[in-house]
């Protein structure tokens, strides 16, 4: 017998992450900010192989975010793209690549 999607911690209301968001936050001038940054000299540097990477303009984004957040480390702006909603905001709700190397 097949039942209906039954999820109590899914939000069901469509909301956009902005929203949640202070409207006076550094974010948004960042944001804007690099938007309208010209990039082709980095945009030069990627490479047409391999897999698609990530957005530059958004590694920008988050990045500098980070910085201006006082979080250094690489693993914390990470952290934070998966449970800031700031972060998240900034990524479009992209999440970081987990590369675990088994040997």
């Amino acid at each position: 017998m097949g039942f209906k999607y039954y999820e109590q911690n899914q939000l069901m209301i469509p909301m956009e992450w902005k929203a949640l968001i202070d409207k006076d936050d550094v974010v948004f001038v960042l944001n804007d900010l690099i938007d309208n940054m010209n990039i082709d000299k980095l945009l030069e540097t990627y490479s047409p192989l391999g897999s698609n990477s990530y957005d530059p303009k958004m590694m920008l984004k988050i990045l500098m975010y980070g910085y201006i957040r006082k979080r250094y480390s690489s693993r914390l702006i990470a952290e934070a793209v998966e449970s800031d909603i700031k972060f998240i905001w900034l990524a479009g709700g992209n999440k970081p690549t987990r590369n675990i190397i088994k040997i």
